[in-house]
């Protein structure tokens, strides 16, 4: 049993090393922007239907999204001899990273072979990712047990998550623009990946003997966490959020060809994309500690609200920036980086404050399910964008310009959704400490 003040605040050195496994989970969706520009370029060849691509995508992640509660379960239930997280990112992450790295590497130039080549890469990737990844996020709050420790090691794993993109990011752009196939290219970033799981795996040693062992069966645990108001409200408004921002970022290689630099060299747009990305993530840096401050003053749910709003407000802007304005699209990217800092740093820290009040409420501890659930609803409207993608970008392809032009406003308007539903979560902060 963990007692005292001092042993519920987890030493930096351990955030530290638990958050270099921010790297593998935030990197992969990011790079797969260029799925769709290895299968379906802008005036290239076209090895794959963009609604395909988006089929493919949409049923990959839906494996994912009903793994989710499953893996989630197992993990709060089972007690091995590593804990009852560290085992899934020692026996997955080898299958996650090469499944990961063969989605880039297309087997044929007839399309029904890429097709369920893609098809069935892309499920095997989204189910190790899910057995990597969930267990991965449900140590969060056994390892660091009060509200605000948890937003410090939220925050320490936002910066390694803003630092890898920024570096990986810009080099992945330098790589493209030098010609390296992004085979090769990604090949590199799964190895990086692979590590960054093996720090927290060797490092961190779980504390999940404080929690009662006693849990719900799956069937009760659905129905409990279905009656949790303050979870299922919260999840309403996230769904919006994460619609928003994966069909913009989804769609990025083409709005950076269409409308930053239209009629540029594929390699030139492709890096682009990556290099916009990365001027993001370093306001995402430049802004957290305000968000910080505003979490700590004001409490998450006003900051969730204040930094998704100006997320809406910098996505409304972009289109109006003329194309080849790189030193006027900066501030905008400015604007939508402070907004990203609240997805990136406050979302997990909210729904670990969510399991607690569970826990309070029924006496039971089930960080797993609760990721679980989460990744399972989150995963839906992350599927729709990957589809909505495909059929959106087919839609204007007479006219690409306009349609990416229009793109960000559509995100723009799901995070105002969002925000609206947010207002609503009866949230409780800091119950346990």
């Amino acid at each position: 049993m963990v007692n005292g003040a001092d042993q519920k605040i987890l030493p930096l050195s351990r955030k530290i090393s638990y958050s270099f496994g921010q790297i593998g989970v935030n990197i992969p969706t990011y790079l797969l922007i260029y799925i769709w520009a290895i299968y379906a370029p802008i005036g290239g060849t076209v090895l794959l239907k963009r609604e395909l691509i988006g089929a493919a995508f949409a049923i990959g992640v839906l494996v994912q999204a009903i793994s989710n509660p499953f893996v989630g379960q197992i993990s709060d239930k089972l007690v091995w001899k590593l804990g009852r997280r560290r085992p899934f990112l020692l026996m997955g992450t080898v299958p996650l990273v090469l499944s990961y790295a063969l989605l880039f590497r297309p087997i044929s130039t007839l399309q029904t072979a890429n097709f369920i080549y893609l098809l069935i890469d892309f499920a095997i990737f989204n189910f190790f990712y899910t057995f990597v990844v969930l267990p991965y996020l449900a140590m969060i709050p056994e390892i660091s047990l009060t509200s605000q420790d948890r937003v410090k090691l939220l925050s320490v794993s936002a910066y390694f998550t803003i630092a890898s993109v920024i570096i990986l990011l810009t080099l992945v752009g330098i790589l493209v623009g030098k010609g390296y196939s992004l085979f090769a290219i990604v090949s590199l970033i799964s190895a990086i990946m692979a590590v960054s799981f093996l720090i927290p795996l060797l490092t961190i040693k779980e504390k999940f003997q404080q929690f009662s062992p006693k849990s719900f069966n799956l069937k009760d645990a659905f129905i409990a966490t279905a009656r949790n108001k303050t979870f299922m409200i919260y999840m309403a408004s996230y769904v919006f959020l994460i619609f928003g921002i994966y069909s913009f970022i989804g769609a990025l290689t083409y709005y950076a060809g269409a409308v930053v630099l239209p009629g540029s060299s594929t390699t030139a747009y492709e890096a682009f994309a990556s290099y916009m990305l990365a001027i993001v993530f370093i306001f995402v840096a430049i802004f957290s500690p305000l968000t910080m401050f505003v979490s700590k003053r004001y409490g998450k749910k006003k900051a969730m609200v204040f930094f998704s709003l100006m997320l809406a407000i910098g996505l409304f802007i972009l289109p109006v920036i003329p194309p080849n304005s790189i030193l006027e699209l900066i501030p905008v990217l400015a604007i939508v980086g402070m907004g990203a800092t609240s997805p990136l740093i406050l979302t997990y820290a909210v729904l670990a404050d969510i399991i607690d009040e569970d826990e309070v409420n029924t006496g039971f501890r089930r960080e797993g399910f609760y990721f679980g659930m989460q990744g399972l609803i989150e995963r839906i409207p992350y599927s729709l964008s990957g589809f909505f993608i495909g059929v959106y970008v087919t839609l204007f392809a007479a006219n690409l310009n306009f349609g990416m032009k229009l793109l960000p406003v559509i995100s723009a308007l799901s995070a105002i959704v969002m925000v609206i539903i947010f207002t609503r979560v009866p949230l409780k902060e800091g119950l346990k400490e």
